[in-house]
């Protein structure tokens, strides 16, 4: 919170609160968690969270770094990941068929991937500020188009 001096004294007609002239505070409905049609009471919303303006490149690379980093990859096993014994199937020579090693070689069922997929990160570092800016202006663009839902408590929550 600011420091209230002599700027933004209560006589000064600055919110002393927020320290902002321009940006008086937002107000949402509490909605009770068991019940979403009954609002609770108001609440005063921070303008520096809920007011600012909508950057769509932010909320953007915000939505992309989180799709980004939730994202998997699925494992293919390869040859020594695969469950069983490297005995040697059959001997060298003397069968007079080709060489073979053991069961999980490519060429037999159930074998492994000569060259499988590997399980690969795709999340990346966000710059912190590039992050509270996304989000403010994600929370911004709900609260304009209606969308926020604030609860008072999530009792019940299993």
């Amino acid at each position: 919170l600011p420091i209230i001096g002599k700027q933004n004294s209560p006589s000064s007609g600055i919110n002393a609160e927020y320290g902002r002239k321009f940006r008086p505070p937002r107000e949402a409905w509490i909605y009770q968690f068991s019940n979403p049609e009954q609002k609770r009471g108001l609440i005063e919303l921070h303008p520096e969270v809920f007011a600012v303006n909508p950057r769509i490149d932010k909320i953007h690379e915000v939505l992309l770094w989180q799709d980004l980093c939730t994202r998997k990859e699925v494992i293919e096993y390869m040859r020594s990941e695969l469950p069983g014994s490297s005995r040697k199937l059959r001997p060298q020579k003397g069968l007079g068929m080709a060489r073979i090693k053991d069961k999980r070689a490519p060429q037999f069922k159930m074998g492994g991937v000569p060259l499988g997929q590997r399980p690969r990160d795709y999340g990346y570092d966000i710059d912190p500020t590039d992050l509270v800016t996304g989000f403010s202006a994600i929370c911004t663009t709900k609260l304009a188009q209606g969308t926020l839902i604030i609860v008072d408590t999530l009792k019940g929550v299993s």
